[in-house]
C-alpha cells in the first residue's frame, strides 16, 4: 500500500512538470531573445561613446501594473534590454580609446582621467507618429531586434505613456536627418512616438500627456523652445509624420515650437527668397519641393507643394522674424 503510494505521487509529479513545461512559454521566449541579443552583438551593435546609465526619472511614467498581456508580452523584452544596457555600461569602463596612436602610428599616449565632466543631456526633441494600429503594435516593433527602430516615449490614444529608453541613451527614431547645421538628430534628441495610423486625429488624452512630458523633458534639459520638431521637418524626403492633423498651434502656446498665423503681430523685417529663408528655419533644401512641403503641412497644415500664395509668404516670412527676434539657434 505504501509504495503505491508513492508511485501515484511521483505520477502527479511528472504530470504537473510536463503541464508546466507545455504552457509556460518563457523559458522558450528567452532563449529566443538571447539569440537576438547575441545577433544584436554581432550584426547591430557598435562601440560607441555612451554616457553612464541615469536610473532615476522624472515622474513614473510607466504604470506598475500593465495587465496580463503586457506584462507576460515584454518580460523577455526588458531581460534583453538589460543585458545591452550592461553591454553599454561595459564600454564606459574601457578608458583608453587611443592605444592605436602608439601601436600603429608611434605617438606616445597617456590616459589622465578628468574630474569634470557629466552625461551629454538631449537638445532636440522629435515628434512622430507610429503609422501603426496599436500601441501593442509599437512596443512589439521597437522590442524586435531586425527591426532596428526604437524611440525614448510611447504615447497610446488613452494618455498612458511607455518610457522605452533613458533620455541619455540614442534611440534609432529619426534615421537620416538634418536640421540647420546639426546632422544625425539621434544623436541629440529624444525620440516620442504617438499612437496614430496618421490619417485620423490625435485623442485629447494623448495630447494632454503629451504636453506634460514635454514640460518635464524642457525643464530638465533647457530644451530651447524652437527645437521641439517633427520627423518631416528633419528628414522631408522620407518622411510626413506627424501628419497635418497634429496640433502643432496648441504646443506652440504651451512654449513648445515656433507657430505664427496670418494675424500673428510679428513684423516682417527681413525678406529672403523662399529657399534662404527654409534653410534659416532649419529645414535641408537638397530638395527644395519635398522642404516647402514639410513646412506647409507643419504651419499651413496643407500638403501640397507646388502652390505659393502670399498667405504662405506671409507666414514663412513672420516665423523667420520671429526667430531672429528672440535669437534663436539651432546649435
Amino acid at each position: 500500500m505504501l509504495l503505491l503510494k508513492k508511485i501515484y505521487n511521483i505520477i502527479i509529479c511528472v504530470l504537473f512538470l510536463v503541464m508546466f513545461f507545455q504552457c509556460n512559454p518563457y523559458p522558450q521566449k528567452i532563449k529566443m531573445h538571447k539569440q537576438q541579443y547575441e545577433y544584436y552583438l554581432a550584426t547591430i551593435y557598435k562601440p560607441y561613446p555612451m554616457e553612464i546609465i541615469r536610473f532615476e526619472k522624472p515622474f513614473p511614467l510607466v504604470p506598475k501594473k500593465h495587465g496580463p498581456v503586457l506584462l507576460t508580452h515584454f518580460d523577455s523584452t526588458n531581460f534583453l534590454s538589460k543585458l545591452i544596457l550592461d553591454t553599454l555600461v561595459k564600454e564606459l569602463s574601457v578608458y583608453k580609446n587611443l592605444d592605436s596612436l602608439k601601436y600603429i602610428y608611434n605617438i606616445e599616449n597617456q590616459w589622465i582621467g578628468t574630474i569634470n565632466y557629466s552625461l551629454r543631456d538631449p537638445n532636440f526633441v522629435i515628434i512622430h507618429h507610429t503609422a501603426q494600429n496599436s500601441c501593442l503594435q509599437t512596443l512589439e516593433t521597437f522590442t524586435k531586434a531586425k527591426t532596428k527602430v526604437s524611440a525614448h516615449y510611447v504615447i497610446c490614444k488613452n494618455g498612458k505613456i511607455y518610457q522605452m529608453l533613458n533620455d541619455n541613451l540614442k534611440a534609432w527614431h529619426a534615421g537620416y536627418s538634418k536640421w540647420g547645421d546639426v546632422e544625425n538628430l539621434n544623436a541629440v534628441s529624444i525620440g516620442i512616438e504617438l499612437d496614430n495610423n496618421g490619417l485620423e486625429p490625435f485623442d485629447t488624452a494623448q495630447i494632454n500627456s503629451l504636453l506634460i512630458l514635454l514640460q518635464i523633458l524642457k525643464k530638465k534639459y533647457k530644451i530651447p523652445t524652437q527645437n521641439f520638431i517633427g520627423h518631416g521637418d528633419i528628414a522631408p524626403i522620407r518622411k510626413n509624420d506627424p501628419s497635418i492633423l497634429f496640433p502643432w498651434e496648441v504646443l506652440a502656446q504651451a512654449g513648445f515650437g515656433l507657430w505664427v498665423d496670418i494675424n500673428d503681430s510679428t513684423e516682417i523685417q527681413a525678406v529672403l527668397p523662399k529657399k534662404v529663408a527654409l534653410q534659416y528655419l532649419g529645414y535641408s533644401t537638397k530638395d527644395t519641393v519635398a522642404a516647402w512641403r514639410a513646412f506647409k503641412r507643419h504651419y499651413l497644415k496643407d500638403t501640397t507643394a507646388s502652390v505659393t500664395s502670399f498667405n504662405d509668404s506671409i507666414i514663412l516670412h513672420k516665423l523667420v522674424n520671429k526667430k531672429i527676434n528672440y535669437g534663436f539657434s539651432t546649435q
